[in-house]
């Protein structure tokens, strides 16, 4: 008896272990895979110009949840216009792909439009996308993508720009009043910034008009958005020119400016957008080499100071004027000319170092001269601007 116990206990322990030990029964054996691509989820179209963009994520799994072995997924698309139903579409770029591929991997197709659809009123596109092996087995078309038919924004043409005191200013040929034009810049030095996966654009802040030059060197992207709208400050002749004014761009790091039209439309109760093409890229450096304001409102006066310690009284002129008002500024430099009736001697710089208040005091001249003093403003780079210029006539006293 006690054996038939013992028997019993070491039959309900193996139960156990096995249990615990995952020794159930593995089923019938699986069959092989076909290996037909899953359908794809994400597709997405996009109009621009005469071309639609498609884009899809390329599946890593097949339609019976194994990863896709190595090989050739071939795509198809098929296109419906109106309410039409979706006819292939013949030979499509760049329309095979190897696998398997990085997770996520993107896949991109393009459908150039006849002119038929190119040009016109809006209608609408629809695009469904199939994936086969190489054997040709596909799991079905995916759901709709929707895009625009009909004539796109015009390209914009002459693009341009130039630098000033506030930035970069950027031109263009105006035309295609109802749609709206987008301006991006990218930043070419591959040292400054990063591309960031997750945030890869920045729209841009403008800064103070006294702070020209400055931006956020820790920004994530090498690309941002401007405001194609800005204010260009007067800083061009024709006021009514198709232009903006780049305030956050940083001196002397290369950048490349690119523009582009959007319009957007109401199509069979979906919103669409109508891309042009996007405009010729142009490469610019802005290097401040501009000078700060000149200071205004020079006045100069002549008098006698008091001596000190019984000291006979001196001859002294002040000059005062209106402060400039920017950031960069490093001071002011003040010069003495002394003017004949028929000639103007040399000028001498007063200042050896910029002053800072916007005042200086001269005990070096004399009341029986005519004399130009000339005041500039000067930037921490060097930059000088234009003198404000006033007129001491001899003094009498």
């Amino acid at each position: 008896m006690p054996s038939l116990a013992r028997q019993q206990a070491m039959s309900v322990f193996t139960l156990m272990v096995c249990l615990l030990a995952g020794c159930a029964n593995p089923g019938p054996p699986r069959p092989p895979s076909l290996q037909i691509p899953a359908a794809v989820s994400d597709l997405s179209a996009t109009r621009r110009g005469g071309v639609v963009e498609l884009r899809f994520t390329l599946p890593e799994r097949t339609t019976d949840g194994v990863l896709l072995r190595s090989g050739i997924v071939k795509a198809r698309l098929c296109r419906a216009v109106a309410l039409g139903s979706c006819q292939p579409l013949g030979l499509v770029a760049s329309s095979d792909f190897a696998v398997p591929q990085a997770p996520k991997t993107p896949a991109h197709l393009q459908d150039i439009l006849p002119q038929d659809l190119a040009s016109g009123v809006p209608r609408l596109l629809t695009y469904r996308v199939a994936l086969s092996n190489g054997r040709g087995s596909t799991s079905g078309f995916s759901g709709a993508a929707y895009a625009a038919a009909g004539a796109a924004p015009p390209r914009v043409l002459d693009l341009a720009a130039q630098g000033s005191r506030l930035g970069v200013v950027l031109t263009w040929q105006p035309a295609a009043r109802d749609a709206e034009l987008l301006l991006q810049r990218e930043d070419l030095n591959p040292d400054r910034t990063q591309r960031s996966a997750d945030k890869p654009f920045k729209e841009a802040t403008p800064h103070s008009k006294s702070s020209p030059f400055k931006m956020d060197k820790t920004q994530s992207s090498p690309i941002v958005l401007l405001n194609a709208a800005g204010d260009t400050q007067g800083t061009l002749p024709d006021k009514n020119a198709a232009a903006t004014l780049d305030t956050t761009a940083v001196a002397d790091t290369p950048y490349r400016y690119t523009a582009e039209r959007r319009r957007t439309v109401q199509v069979e109760g979906h919103k669409l957008e109508l891309w042009s093409v996007l405009s010729e890229p142009v490469l610019f450096t802005l290097h401040d080499t501009f000078p700060p304001p000149a200071p205004t409102e020079l006045s100069v006066a002549g008098f006698l100071e008091n001596g000190t310690n019984g000291a006979a009284a001196a001859f002294a002129v002040d000059l005062i004027w209106e402060p400039v008002q920017d950031e960069q500024l490093a001071g002011y430099n003040v010069y003495r000319q002394i003017v004949g009736a028929n000639d103007a001697g040399e000028k001498v710089r007063l200042t050896p170092v910029p002053v800072k208040l916007p005042a200086f005091h001269d005990t070096t001249a004399s009341g029986s001269k005519r004399y130009r003093y000339n005041v500039t403003s000067i930037d921490l780079k060097g930059n000088e601007s234009p003198a404000a210029t006033a007129v001491l006539e001899p003094q009498r006293f």
